[in-house]
């Protein structure tokens, strides 16, 4: 009786809330990356030689929103406000656009995920939602640096100066790898609920399912009506209240 009274959660609630639990990390790491690479002003940076020496050179990065330059060895960066007449308006406006939908996108699968753990019988529906929350986090992501491949092709004083990328590109692109396993395993979310990893829970967490609709933490199983109070009878035991009152064990002696 206890083993039908107190199941174990069911293995489909374990395998969508592991997938969640990946969904969840992942989209957190691109997150902290993709936000970084919007920080920093390091998506591209160059550096053209003025003396033979290399006391005088010109050093710059190019961020999204700042533009730093260096002339003499040894010195420190000067950065300002990115100016649209040095770059490419197209490019940059679409990589700005881009990395903040990402950065967004990635902040609503962290809620979806947890939908689908803390409401096990809704993960189908949280998982379809999930999955396209975080498909279009990985295209904002890919896209962020996509666009920025363009920008940095205009984006120099200097003609003819092939662009390097920066630490702030290769962490867009890291952001872009852990989006694309979040968006796999937000398919395992949707997969797994699909298969019934959130069946409906009677009053107890037991899963109403064919076999065990009566069978609740109330002691109520086998024909008695679920949900029905247990009152003691007259040998102390525990019945139904609609049982009639007398003994379970009725006594030998009679």
């Amino acid at each position: 009786i206890f083993f039908r009274t107190h199941r174990m959660p069911a293995m489909g609630d374990k395998k969508v809330a592991g997938a969640c639990a990946a969904v969840i990390c992942c989209s957190t790491l691109a997150w902290i990356f993709l936000m970084v690479a919007n920080v920093l002003p390091d998506w591209s940076n160059g550096k053209t030689q003025i003396t033979a020496d290399g006391t005088l050179s010109f050093e710059r990065k190019i961020g999204l929103w700042a533009y730093c330059l260096k002339l003499f060895s040894g010195s420190d960066y000067e950065c300002g406000s990115i100016s649209s007449n040095l770059c490419n308006n197209g490019w940059l406006a679409s990589a700005r656009a881009f990395t903040i939908l990402g950065i967004c996108f990635l902040c609503f699968s962290c809620p979806a995920a947890a939908v689908a753990i803390g409401v096990p019988e809704k993960a189908a529906m949280a998982g379809a939602c999930l999955l396209c929350t975080a498909t279009l986090s990985f295209v904002w992501c890919m896209l962020s640096w996509g666009m920025w491949i363009g920008v940095a092709e205009d984006c120099w004083i200097a003609s003819g100066v092939a662009p390097n990328y920066g630490s702030s590109f290769w962490l867009a692109v890291t952001a872009s790898i852990f989006a694309f396993l979040a968006m796999l395993a937000a398919c395992a979310v949707l997969a797994f609920g699909k298969k019934g990893g959130g069946k409906k829970k009677g009053v107890d967490g037991i899963a109403d399912t064919p076999g065990n609709e009566g069978l609740h933490n109330d002691g109520a199983f086998g024909d008695y009506p679920k949900g029905e109070p247990m009152v003691p009878t007259d040998s102390g035991d525990m019945a139904p209240a609609s049982t009639p009152n007398v003994s379970l064990y009725p006594d030998n002696n009679a």
